[in-house]
Formats: C-alpha cells, structure tokens, sequence
C-alpha cells in the first residue's frame, strides 16, 4: 500500500474547504453579521515532529452576538456575545506503539467537551465567564479517532492507548480579564495582558499572558484576534505572546482528586511556560487563522511540545 503523506493530504483538503467557503458571497452585504461558525484543527504534525503529548484537537464553536441584557449589561459602548464549543482532544506518550507502561513519559487521555461562554467587551477590556461540560476515557473517542486516521492514512505505528486516563463525567469553570493598549497614534500596534483561570474537576491553573499584535484590524471588542464577530471591515495582522501558567492539578495527566482508578498517572509540573504567534486574514464575512505554540515540559519525563492551529470562520 502507498503510504499516504497525511501533512499534504490534510493541507490540500483544507484549502479546498476554503476555496468552497470562500465562494460564497453574502446576500446581505451591507448588514454587519451577528453569528459565527468555526472550524479548527490543533495538530503537531504539520510541523513534522513526532505524534506527542498534545497530539490532536477538533473544534467546532458557534458565536452569537446578543442585542439585549445576559448575564451582563449590554450598553452602546460594549459587546457581548454568547458561544458554544464543541471540542475533541487527545494526549498520547511520546512512546504511543508501546503497551508497557514504564515507558511512558506522558499518560494516555482523551477529553470531548461541550462548552458555554458569556463575553462582555469594549474598546479597551473584556471579561469572560465559561461552563465546560466533557467526558474523559473510551467515551471522548478520541483513542478510537486516532487509530483509524493512522490506519487509514498509514502514517508510523498504531498507538496502542493502553491505561488511558478513565472514563469520567467532569464540569469545569473558567474565567478570563483581558486589557487592551494602543501603542500607536495610528492604532496600529496593540500590548494587551490576558489573566485566565480555571477551576474544577478537570484541572486548576492561574495563566497571564502579555500578548503583542500589529497591522490592520478592529478594535478588542470587535476583533478576530480575541474571537469576536466584528463588522465587515478588512483584518490583516500578526500577533506574539507569551505566557506563564501556575498548574494546581491537570486530571489528563494526574488522574481525579477524588479516587486512585487511573492505571497510569504522572505528577504534573506547577510551573509551565507558554509562547505563541499568528497572523490572521479577515475579508467580509470569511476569517482564517494561523497560530504556533509552545509550551515547556509538563511533566518531569516529558520534553517541551510545540503544534500548529489552523482556524477558518465565517461570519454571518
């Protein structure tokens, strides 16, 4: 059998999503949009570097912007929007073929989620308050996902997923505060300093980021860069950051604070640090996303990871 080069095949069908896409004119042209679909792919593949610890991520989010009072006020100088997120992850050992667990420097996990978010923005700030609903073990799908796309595309050897992480039932709460500053005159150059946090069953972590943004594109409240439906105005714009996280417990990798069911389980690192840069294209209705990351080891066997998104939205 031929072996198939999963990066170009994966690359090729996803220019040919935009090209069908982005053949769709508006029929409203003038109305500013009030929904978003979008579609991203987290893959360390298309780097070409081994099948590891952050191995895959599919998401699917739907983005609305609301007109009326939820959760928090909405006045003339803010927006607010509500979005949903369905999401699929996998993590795997750097030693996926193997099915001796002494081996590993990573634990097998898979998280399928489904996520609500209330945003509130203006120019210059935005707050934001998540619910996130998932499941872990054979009920993510995320192991069975990744042994047929190997199989089927026959890329190395079929990771075994062995003493994966178990099946269990987590509700997580997220919040972040973002601050955004103009550099420039011509507003062309932005600094913002994003604090996230996350507590529940799932993980706990304090995470601030300094993030770095140029070129042509809205203000916070009405930009791709911070997922925001914007109006039809022309984005074009690169982006650097970097980040710091202070990790409390990560379920994927430690197992549950409440019961020692997990067959394999590593100690998470406290202290992780993070880096990432994009660009991103915005013209009418249609957006897409490029964006690299890092971040250092997260457990003590483990080594740093690094993976590449890759996001279309359309806007509507």
């Amino acid at each position: 059998m031929k072996k198939i080069d999963f990066k170009e095949k994966t690359l090729r069908y996803f220019f040919y999503l935009i090209l069908f896409l982005f053949s769709f004119q508006p029929v409203f042209a003038q109305e500013e949009p009030k929904n978003s679909i979008a579609i991203r792919h987290d893959n360390d593949f298309f780097l070409g570097t081994t099948d590891r610890y952050y191995s895959f991520g599919n998401f699917i989010d739907y983005r609305r912007r609301l007109s009326s009072d939820f959760i928090f006020r909405k006045r003339e100088d803010n927006s607010l929007q509500l979005n949903f997120s369905l999401s699929q992850q996998g993590f795997t050992p750097d030693q996926q073929d193997e099915i001796e667990v002494e081996v590993f420097d990573y634990p097998f996990s898979g998280w399928l989620s489904l996520s609500s978010e209330i945003v509130s923005a203006t120019e210059k700030n935005a707050i934001k308050l998540k619910l996130e609903l998932g499941v872990t073990g054979d009920a993510s799908l995320a192991g069975q996902l990744q042994q047929w796309y190997h199989d089927f595309l026959n890329i190395g050897d079929r990771p075994t997923w062995v003493a994966q992480i178990p099946g269990a039932f987590l509700v997580n709460v997220q919040g972040n505060y973002t601050r955004e500053f103009a550099l420039s005159e011509h507003k062309k150059t932005f600094l913002s300093f994003l604090t996230n946090g996350s507590l529940g069953i799932k993980d706990i972590f304090l995470e601030q980021e300094a993030l770095f943004s140029f070129g042509s594109r809205n203000r916070l409240h009405k930009s791709a860069l911070y997922n925001f439906i914007g109006n039809r105005k022309q984005e074009i714009y690169g982006y650097a950051a970097i980040g710091y996280r202070y990790v409390a417990h990560n379920l994927l990798i430690e197992g549950s604070l409440f019961n020692d069911d997990a067959p394999f389980t590593l100690d998470a690192k406290n202290n992780l640090f993070k880096a990432r840069f994009g660009g991103s294209f915005r013209l009418n209705q249609n957006i897409i996303k490029i964006e690299y990351q890092f971040n250092t080891a997260e457990t003590s066997l483990s080594r740093s990871h690094n993976f590449v998104s890759v996001v279309f939205e359309r806007n509507f």
